[in-house]
Parts: structure tokens; sequence; C-alpha cells
């Protein structure tokens, strides 16, 4: 009798954990990525720069597309990220056919802004209050203390 009422049970049992499963893939299976960004000391603070590093933390391909500096009077200053800014990645970087650097699953894109690729003395940073990375669908991730030090210490900048 107890078989013959879960028998009946069983095709919405199975709905309902194939939903729970899909739903689990599906949220494992979007775009997601990290980025840190450290200010770089030098030696008498003579080529001071920026370092940052993106990875891909999310199963889909993510192109990292905008390092964006905001200021408090809604401004902002934007710098694309091309492989051209690359010094060092997940794979190597020698076919520069793609302007944009894709990122698959764990890979990462480093690089650097100092004297060499980008003149930071063109900027004013004490109004700046935040740095934000977007890829190329709009997602961004927020580096707070970057824009914190970066006001503390863009005198150094030339």
């Amino acid at each position: 009798m107890l078989a013959e009422d879960m028998t009946e049970y069983l095709p919405y049992i199975i709905s309902i954990l194939s939903l729970c499963i899909s739903f689990y893939v599906m949220m494992r299976d979007r775009q997601k990525f990290d980025a840190i960004g450290l200010y770089l000391d030098s030696w008498e603070h003579m080529h001071d720069g920026l370092y940052f590093r993106i990875v891909n933390m999310g199963r889909r391909p993510i192109t990292p597309h905008e390092l964006i500096f905001w200021f408090s009077d809604n401004t902002k200053e934007i710098i694309k990220i091309t492989n051209d800014l690359a010094w060092s990645t997940f794979e190597d970087n020698s076919n520069k056919d793609i302007f944009y650097p894709c990122l698959s699953e764990s890979q990462f894109f480093e690089f650097t802004l100092d004297e060499k690729n980008c003149d930071l003395g063109q900027y004013v940073f004490e109004n700046l209050s935040l740095v934000t990375i977007t890829d190329s669908l709009g997602k961004s991730v927020k580096l707070k203390k970057l824009a914190k030090e970066i006001r503390e210490k863009q005198h150094h900048f030339k």
C-alpha cells in the first residue's frame, strides 16, 4: 500500500529534484570575476605605478574591458584594458589578434600602469572616490581601498 502511494508522488519528486539541480547548475555556470589593485611603491618614488590582476572565477569566459576612476564630482576617467597593457598572463600572449583579453575559467590577466604605458601624472586624483574594473557585459568589481591609497600617494605620479 505504501509503495503504491510513493509511485504516485514519484514524478513530482523527480521534477522538484531536477529543478533544484538545474538551478544549482545555472548559478554555477555564470560569469564571475574578481580583481585586485595595488599601489606600487618604487625606490625614492621614482617610478610609482598601479598593479591590477583580474581573475575569472566563473565557468563562462569574461572579457575585462575598462578601468574606471570615479571622482566625487560624478566625473570619471576611463582606461581601456587591452592586450597591449599585459606583462604577464596565464597563457602565452604573443598572439595579439584580439584587442581585449578573453579569460576562460581560472585564467587571469595582469597589468601595470606606470610611466611606460600610462601617464598617471595627467590625472588629478584628489577627489578620487572609487576605482572599478568592468567587463564587456557591464559587470564591475569595486576597488575602494586602492582609491584611498591613490588619493594619499598621488603626488608621487609624475
